[in-house]
C-alpha cells in the first residue's frame, strides 16, 4: 500500500473504503446524469477521459491496455453520434454495471485477505478492520449499506426528475 506510515487510522479506513465504494459512487453519478438531458453527452465524454487516464496510470499490460482505450473511443463515438435515447440508456446501463461491480465481488468484500498475483494481502475490509474495532465482515455490511443507499438515492432522484410528477 502507498499510504504514508504516519496516516491516521481514520485515513486508512477512508482510503480502503474508497476501493469498493468508488465504482458505486461513479455509477450513481452516471444514473443521476441520465436524468438531465443537457449533460448526457458530456457525461459519456468525461467517463471516456477518466477511463483513458486511469488506463494510462494503472494498466500496464494485458488485454485491458487495448480494450479500455477502445471502450473510451466507443464512448466518445456514442456521445457524438448516438441517439438521445441510446445515450441515456447507456448512461444508466454503465451506471448500474459500475454499481453492481461491488456486489459481484462478494467473496472479496467478506474476506480478510486476498490473493492477488500470488501474493496474500489484506483486503479492503481487512485493512478497515485492522484500523478499527469492527471485524472485516462488519465493514463489508457497512459498505454494502452505504452502496445500497447511494443506489437508492440516485435512482429515486433520477426517476423522480424524469417523471411528469417530478418536474
Amino acid at each position: 500500500s502507498r499510504v504514508p506510515a504516519n496516516a491516521s487510522n481514520f485515513s486508512r479506513i477512508v482510503i480502503a473504503a474508497g476501493g469498493p465504494l468508488w465504482p458505486c459512487l461513479m455509477g450513481s453519478l452516471l444514473i443521476l446524469a441520465s436524468s438531465e438531458r443537457r449533460v448526457w453527452r458530456l457525461s459519456l465524454v468525461a467517463l471516456a477521459i477518466l477511463v483513458s487516464l486511469s488506463t494510462a496510470v494503472w494498466v500496464h499490460e494485458g488485454v485491458a491496455t487495448y480494450m479500455l482505450p477502445t471502450a473510451s473511443i466507443g464512448l466518445v463515438l456514442l456521445a457524438w453520434k448516438g441517439s438521445p435515447s441510446l445515450v441515456r440508456f447507456m448512461l444508466q446501463f454503465i451506471g448500474m454495471l459500475a454499481i453492481l461491480s461491488m456486489f459481484m465481488n462478494w467473496n472479496y468484500l467478506f474476506s480478510d485477505e486476498a490473493n492477488i498475483g500470488g501474493q496474500i494481502i489484506k483486503s479492503d475490509t481487512g485493512v478497515m478492520a485492522e484500523n478499527s474495532i469492527f471485524p472485516h465482515w462488519a465493514w463489508a455490511l457497512i459498505l454494502m449499506a452505504i452502496a445500497t443507499a447511494m443506489v437508492g438515492v440516485s435512482l429515486k432522484l433520477a426517476l423522480n426528475h424524469s417523471s411528469p410528477q417530478g418536474r
